[in-house]
């Protein structure tokens, strides 16, 4: 039974990233690396498990181990989540990075063709509004998030063990 559910992630991702294609452009350059038309898989880094790492599958079957790392020098922090394209930019959404240097977690938007980072929303700074009546020891932001969805960069809505909240990338204000 378990096998089953060990699948079912490999399937959502291989069927969100085949159907996003359009999302992505042809102008983006990496030393003439350009990512698209792939598969990419969330998970932890065999090497560092309080890390995490981003395979990519080819359209050929070749498979790239961490080209998150690769490309950007630095490794995700705990453990990817979920990870979204739209409009040409990836979001990634991971747990924290435990105060980790050389890490990079929480939300990550980088560019879907490239895989290269552009803005980095560590979790411990992605606060909302506390409700009324908490205590001094409410913390008002992300615990431990576990999905993403995006309409734009003003719209990324992030799954969290608290509720759903709307992120703006713009202003850097959830609601």
């Amino acid at each position: 039974m378990r096998k089953k559910f060990l699948f079912l992630p490999f399937m959502v991702s291989a069927f969100l990233f085949s159907g996003c294609n359009d999302l992505i452009s042809d102008d983006g350059d990496n030393d003439g690396v350009k990512y698209s038309d792939a598969v990419l898989i969330p998970g932890q880094n065999i090497g560092s498990p309080e890390n995490g790492a981003l395979a990519y599958i080819s359209p050929d079957g070749t498979i790239e181990e961490d080209i998150w790392q690769k490309v950007n020098g630095t490794m995700l922090a705990g453990k990817p989540k979920d990870l979204y394209v739209c409009d040409g930019k990836l979001y990634i959404i991971c747990g924290s990075n435990g105060g980790q240097q050389d890490t990079d977690g929480g939300l990550i938007i980088a560019d879907a063709q490239t895989f290269l980072k552009e803005k980095t929303f560590p979790i411990s700074e992605i606060e909302f509004d506390k409700p009324e009546g908490a205590g001094p020891e409410y913390k008002p932001f992300l615990k431990t998030p576990t999905n993403i969805a995006v309409i734009d960069e003003k719209n990324i809505f992030i799954k969290d063990a608290q509720g759903l909240f709307r992120f703006d990338s713009t202003t850097e204000k959830i609601t």
